[in-house]
């Protein structure tokens, strides 16, 4: 996953991020190791069928590092 066209270093950026399952489900995601979660955040994504998990993503550096909170997505 990569963001492009960010503000300088010095401004805040914030993404939200919505992934769904398909109808099999099982898929995974290999978060990039620049991504730090906030502390109490899950860190999967949701497995099941159609399921969706939500990430807000927050970098303060250009997207050098960014910090995150995952959680599931309600029905």
């Amino acid at each position: 996953i990569t963001f492009s066209n960010l503000p300088g270093s010095g401004h805040g950026s914030t993404i939200f991020v919505r992934m769904k399952q398909d109808a099999t489900g099982g898929r995974t995601v290999a978060l990039p190791s620049s991504w730090k979660a906030i502390t109490g955040s899950d860190t999967a994504v949701q497995s099941a069928a159609n399921s969706y998990t939500l990430i807000a993503l927050t970098s303060v550096d250009n997207g050098t590092r960014w910090e995150y909170c995952m959680r599931a997505g309600a029905a």
